[in-house]
C-alpha cells in the first residue's frame, strides 16, 4: 500500500478535495467562495483568441471535463449575434475584433444551454475593440441568467488594463491569468460534485449468515486469534456466500485418501502453519496432483519439509485458469479498507489495486474495478471473452461488508480469486484472514 492510501480514501469518504500546492488550494477555494457548484463535467468554452482557447480545450480534456456540442437554438443566436468569421462551436471563437454585442451574446448562448455545466471564458485585451465594455458584458449576462452555473475568466491582459480585469473580479467571476489554472479550477469543482454525489449512494446489504459468522470469528479467537487456521477462513467465506474452491484440512494419509475420494482429481496440496506466511515462495504449494501416488508422495514432501512445524496440509481443488484478482481488507485502527485489484504472485510487482473505506455502494465497487489499469483485460482483449465482472463486484461487496459487521476481523487476502468468462463466476483459490 503506498504512503498516502489511506489519507486519498478517507478524504474521498469525506468529499474532501487534496491539493499540491498552496497556490492550487487557494485558486480552487476563490471559486468555492463565489460560484455555485456545476452539475456535471460539460464545459463551454468562449475566446477571443485561438491560441489560449486550444490551450483551455486541452487543458480540460486532458482533465476529463468534457466538451458537449451546444444546442441548434444555441448556435442559431450566435451565427446572428458574432461576426461572420466567428466560430459558432463549442469552443466558441468570438475573434479579436469582437465587441460587447458579440461577447453578450456568447456569454448567454453557454449560460443558456442545457447541455453546458459550466462556463470557461477565456479573453485578451486588444486595444482596438471596447475591452472594458466586453468585460461588462460577460457579468451582465452572469447577472441576467441568475448565477445558476459557475463561470470562470482567464483575462490575459497587463497593468494598462486593469480596470477590466477589475470589473470581471469584482463581480465576483474569478479570474485567472493562464487557462491551466481555470482548467484546474473547474476540474476540482466537478470532482467535488461527483464526490457529493457518489457519497448520497445507498449501502446495499447482502443477505449473510452472520449469527454463524460470529460464532467462528470466536473460535479462531479462542484457538489463538492471528492468522486464522483455513477451516475458519473458508466457514467465513462460506457465511458470506464467497464461493471458494473445495478443500479439505487433512494431517495423515488416512485422511488424505479420504479427502481425494470426495474432491476428486486433479488436487493442490498447500501446507498449513502460521509460520509459513508465503506458502509459494516456501516450497509450501504442490500443484498438478492427478494419481494417487502423485499424491501420497507430495503429502510425504510436505510433511517432511515442514516437520519442524508439525503442519497440517490442506488439499483443494484445481482449478482450471482464470483472471487473477485479489480481494482484500485491512483495519486501519477503526477504518475497514477494502482493496481490489490485479493479484497472484505478482501483485506487489504490478501494484495495480483500487482502495476504498467501508461502507461502499455497489457503484463504488464498480468504480474501483474499472479504475485498475488493467480493466480492460477484464473487458476481453483480442479474441477473449469478456470475465465475469458481476461476479467480482459481488465479492468486493461481500467482503467489505465483513468487515463492517466483524470488527473483530484485522486483515484479509483473497488471492488469487479467479475470474472466469462472463456468466461463470469467480472462486476464491487462497484465503488468509487475521482476527
Amino acid at each position: 500500500m503506498e504512503e498516502d492510501t489511506l489519507s486519498d480514501a478517507i478524504f474521498e469518504k469525506c468529499c474532501i478535495l487534496r491539493f499540491h500546492s498552496m497556490e492550487e488550494m487557494v485558486d480552487t477555494a476563490i471559486a468555492f467562495a463565489t460560484q455555485p457548484l456545476p452539475q456535471g463535467s460539460r464545459v463551454g468554452i468562449m475566446t477571443n483568441a485561438g491560441g489560449p482557447g486550444i490551450i483551455a480545450v486541452d487543458e480540460c480534456v486532458q482533465r476529463g471535463l468534457l466538451l458537449p456540442e451546444l444546442t441548434a437554438e444555441s448556435k442559431a443566436k450566435l451565427v446572428a449575434g458574432l461576426p461572420r468569421e466567428a466560430y459558432c462551436e463549442n469552443p466558441i471563437d468570438t475573434a479579436a475584433t469582437a465587441g460587447p454585442e458579440a461577447f453578450a451574446a456568447a456569454t448567454e448562448a453557454l449560460l443558456t444551454d442545457p447541455n453546458v455545466d459550466a462556463v470557461l471564458v477565456n479573453m485578451v485585451t486588444p486595444f482596438f475593440v471596447d475591452s472594458p465594455g466586453n468585460a461588462q458584458a460577460i457579468v451582465d449576462q452572469w447577472a441576467k441568467s441568475g448565477k445558476q452555473k459557475p463561470v470562470v475568466a482567464v483575462v490575459m491582459t497587463n497593468e494598462h488594463w486593469a480596470s477590466t480585469l477589475a470589473t470581471v473580479k469584482d463581480a465576483g467571476i474569478p479570474t485567472y491569468a493562464f487557462p491551466e489554472t481555470a482548467a484546474n479550477v473547474l476540474e476540482q469543482m466537478v470532482k467535488y460534485t461527483t464526490m457529493r454525489q457518489q457519497a448520497a449512494e445507498e449501502v446495499v446489504r447482502c443477505d449473510v449468515d452472520l449469527q454463524r459468522a460470529q460464532a467462528v470469528v470466536r473460535e479462531a479467537q479462542e484457538a489463538g486469534g492471528g492468522f486464522i487456521a483455513p477451516r475458519f477462513a473458508f466457514e467465513l467465506l462460506d457465511c458470506y456466500g464467497i464461493p471458494a474452491a473445495g478443500y479439505r484440512s487433512v494431517g495423515d494419509e488416512a485422511e488424505l485418501l479420504a479427502a481425494a475420494t470426495e474432491l476428486g482429481y486433479p488436487l493442490v496440496l498447500k501446507v498449513e502453519s502460521k509460520q509459513v506466511v508465503h506458502r509459494t515462495d516456501s516450497g509450501g504449494v504442490l500443484l498438478n496432483i492427478n494419481t494417487q501416488d502423485e499424491l501420497v508422495t507430495a503429502f510425504g514432501n510436505l510433511m517432511n519439509k515442514f516437520s519442524e512445524f508439525q503442519p497440517r496440509v490442506t488439499v483443494q481443488q484445481q482449478l482450471p485458469v482464470g483472471k487473477e484478482m485479489i480481494v482484500g481488507a485491512k483495519r486501519e485502527g477503526q477504518l475497514p479498507l477494502i482493496a481490489v485489484g490485479f493479484g497472484g504472485i505478482y501483485v506487489e510487482v504490478l501494484k495495480d489495486v483500487s482502495f476504498a473505506l467501508a461502507p461502499f455502494s455497489p457503484g463504488k465497487a464498480e468504480r474501483m474495478v474499472k479504475s485498475l489499469k488493467g480493466y480492460p483485460l477484464l473487458r476481453g482483449v483480442r479474441s477473449e471473452n469478456p470475465s465475469d465482472v458481476a461476479s467480482l463486484l459481488a465479492v468486493v461487496s461481500r467482503v467489505q461488508q465483513m468487515f463492517v459487521d466483524l470488527p473483530e476481523l484485522k486483515e484479509l487476502d483473497l488471492n488469487p480469486l479467479l475470474v472466469y468468462e462472463q456468466s461463470k463466476g469467480s472462486i476464491v483459490v487462497d484465503a488468509r484472514i487475521k482476527v
